[in-house]
């Protein structure tokens, strides 16, 4: 790849081939792991300007909204054909260089790291709770009696009708800047070898002030606990969601409004 060739990044692999999404002015592809090398969707990739790995000549790999942090993920993209930009607008670039699409190959250890974070590099990450559009195949649905459960101001536990379980991937809080927060991990109980260990860890829920889901813990108040957040509060399909919780729990306006 070094010299100009195209290699097949295997096990990574494009979760649906067929199909293509779009935020703004950008079409993205998502990523995925596919030890299948006779199947659609594997990656051969060109290493181009000794900066951008590029699919098909037109795709450049892309850390998620440009946050270079354990994690995070890395998906394919390129800029609208025809971006409705406004005069005054810059026109995306799928080759912008500065950010999330450079590249640099660590040929003495195998791995591919982005080009200012050298302590980064390309690797297979858990599976998240996301966000995704109401008719795709990603869909979650619960339970009618668990959800009216949790509507009534009682709790439910955050497993769906296919067995998929979402857990806490850490057991203690992460920090950052002025946040706590813990990342969910999603397993399923068909295929989890510890099920009854997954099980007992399901994540469980309350829904607080009509607005907040809440993890529920027995003997811990609802001003500790952490609640679903959207990462970032960007609402793009398939953005991670994860547990979060600041230091307060209102700020004291809001306080005073509630009284």
């Amino acid at each position: 790849m070094s010299k100009g060739k195209s290699v097949l990044l295997k096990p990574l692999s494009l979760q649906f081939p067929e199909h293509v999404d779009r935020y703004q002015y950008w079409d993205y592809a998502l990523t995925g792991v596919n030890k299948n090398e006779n199947e659609k969707g594997n990656i051969l990739a060109e290493y181009v300007n000794n900066n951008f790995l590029m699919l098909e000549g037109i795709w450049a790999m892309d850390v998620s909204f440009w946050k270079f942090e354990v994690g995070n993920t890395v998906n394919f993209v390129k800029a609208m054909d025809h971006p409705q930009t406004k005069w005054w607008e810059k026109k995306p670039k799928t080759l912008q260089e500065g950010g999330g699409r450079d590249w640099v190959l660590n040929v003495e250890d195998g791995t591919i790291s982005p080009k200012k974070y050298p302590f980064l590099v390309l690797g297979r990450g858990f599976k998240s709770l996301k966000i995704v559009e109401s008719d795709s195949d990603g869909v979650w649905k619960f339970e009618e009696k668990d959800l009216l459960s949790l509507q009534n101001g009682g709790t439910m536990r955050l497993k769906n009708l296919n067995g998929d379980i979402a857990v806490k991937k850490d057991k203690k809080e992460q920090y950052v800047d002025m946040w706590r927060y813990i990342q969910s991990e999603i397993t399923h109980s068909s295929n989890d070898k510890d099920v009854t260990d997954a099980e007992t860890e399901v994540v469980e829920l309350k829904y607080i002030e009509n607005n907040y889901l809440s993890i529920y813990q027995k003997g811990v108040p609802e001003e500790k606990s952490l609640v679903l957040d959207v990462a970032f509060w960007i609402m793009w399909p398939y953005n991670v969601v994860n547990f979060v919780g600041g230091w307060i729990w209102k700020d004291e306006d809001e306080e005073d409004n509630d009284e």
